[in-house]
């Protein structure tokens, strides 16, 4: 048999978690949970997946350096009175 908790609706109707369901599940302030109701009326309730804000960022921008020509653009840097660079291989 299932484990069975109860929840209480509370103020401004936000859902007030069991502490063993926030533990079992690691959740954490600011995560989302997706809520359906089957035809039997049964609530199923996931943990929609926490993706990090930096991870969502990667990527973004690859088409703008798609052709540029990094050794080109330090080049353009060079001062007339910088030392030559030292080539290393």
């Amino acid at each position: 048999m299932p484990e069975l908790y109860n929840a209480k609706v509370i103020e401004n109707k936000a859902l007030l978690v069991p502490i063993e369901i926030v533990e079992k599940l690691n959740l954490q302030e600011g995560d989302e949970l997706q809520f359906s109701i089957n035809e039997n009326r049964i609530i199923e309730v996931e943990v929609i997946e926490r993706v990090s804000p930096l991870l969502e960022l990667a990527g973004i921008g690859t088409e703008i350096y798609k052709d540029f020509d990094l050794q080109k653009e330090r080049e353009s840097w060079r001062r007339p009175w910088d030392p030559e660079p030292e080539i290393t291989e």
